[in-house]
C-alpha cells in the first residue's frame, strides 16, 4: 500500500480493478436462429477517396433542410438471395464525425442499398468534399 500512495503523490493517475466471485442469475438463452458457424457474414466498403457519391438536395419546406450525397452501395458479391440485414458506418479522413445518415438504411435488397449523408446543421455537402475527406461507407450484412 505504500508503493500506492508515494505512486499516487507524484500527480499519476492510478486504476485499480478487484476481482471477485460473479454469480449469474437469470441467464439468458440464445436468440439466434443459428449458430455463427453456419451464418454467412459479409462485409465490404466502398473505395476511399473514390466512392461514387451523387448530390442530393431537400425538397422545399422540407425541415431537415440542406444538401447532402448518397451512394447506392453494391453487396452482389455477398452472394445473398434474400434482403439481409445490414450495418454501416462512414470512413474517412476527416469530418466524417459530424455527419448523420451513414447507418440509416435506405432500399434494401439482397444486392445492396442506399445511404444518405449529410451535415446536420444543413451545410453544403458535394460528391466531390466527400471524396477529398476520404469518406467511403463500410458494411457487414448477415442474413435474417
Amino acid at each position: 500500500m505504500s508503493k500506492l500512495k508515494k505512486i499516487m503523490s507524484t500527480g499519476a493517475v492510478v486504476t485499480v480493478l478487484f476481482a471477485a466471485p460473479i454469480t449469474v442469475i437469470n441467464q439468458p438463452t440464445l436468440a439466434l436462429s443459428q449458430t455463427v458457424e453456419s451464418a454467412l457474414i459479409a462485409r465490404g466498403s466502398t473505395p476511399v477517396g473514390n466512392t461514387p457519391w451523387q448530390q442530393y438536395s431537400s425538397s422545399p419546406g422540407d425541415p431537415f433542410g440542406g444538401e447532402g450525397v448518397f451512394v447506392d452501395v453494391d453487396t452482389s458479391s455477398a452472394g445473398f438471395t434474400t434482403t439481409p440485414i445490414y450495418i454501416t458506418s462512414l470512413g474517412g479522413n476527416s469530418h466524417h464525425w459530424a455527419t448523420t445518415g451513414a447507418t440509416s438504411i435506405y432500399d434494401p435488397t439482397p444486392t445492396g442499398f442506399r445511404v444518405f449523408v449529410r451535415f446536420p446543421n444543413g451545410g453544403l455537402l458535394t460528391p466531390a468534399v466527400a471524396n477529398q475527406f476520404g469518406w467511403h461507407i463500410n458494411w457487414i450484412a448477415v442474413p435474417r
